[in-house]
């Protein structure tokens, strides 16, 4: 005979299945697609002496029962330029400097890439 209450187990099971493997698959996308952002921040940004560029980063932020946070930014000192490169600034001879866009690209990217591919990952599970 049937059970209504393992049913309903089996399929709160099941679920919760397919949850981890959804996170597992969509910490694997966002590893793998901010870490190939910050190898094009790294070729792309501006340099005058080259620290700049190198200091661009990835960090995972580890959350249980959810997905990974994946936080990309430039360590210190050089964490405040990015604004400053990204927009204009006011100069010392009160012009304004031109603004070098390279952080958005490569989010606007990143954030197609990353739905492509847990769109490809939701569907294949």
């Amino acid at each position: 005979m049937f059970d209504v209450g393992d049913l309903a187990a089996e399929i709160a099971n099941e679920l919760s299945d397919y949850t981890d493997e959804v996170i597992e698959q969509v910490n694997a996308i966002s590893l793998t697609i901010s870490k190939a952002s910050v190898k094009v921040l790294k070729a792309t940004s501006p340099k005058l002496s080259g620290d700049y560029a190198k200091a661009w980063r990835v960090k995972t932020i580890k959350f249980y029962g959810q997905p990974n946070k994946q936080i990309i930014f430039v360590k210190n000192p050089e964490h405040r330029l990015s604004h400053l490169l990204e927009r204009s600034h006011a100069t010392p001879s009160g012009g304004r400097t031109k603004p070098q866009p390279h952080i958005k690209p490569v989010e606007e990217a990143l954030k197609k890439d990353f739905v492509k591919g847990v769109e490809k990952a939701i569907e294949n599970i």
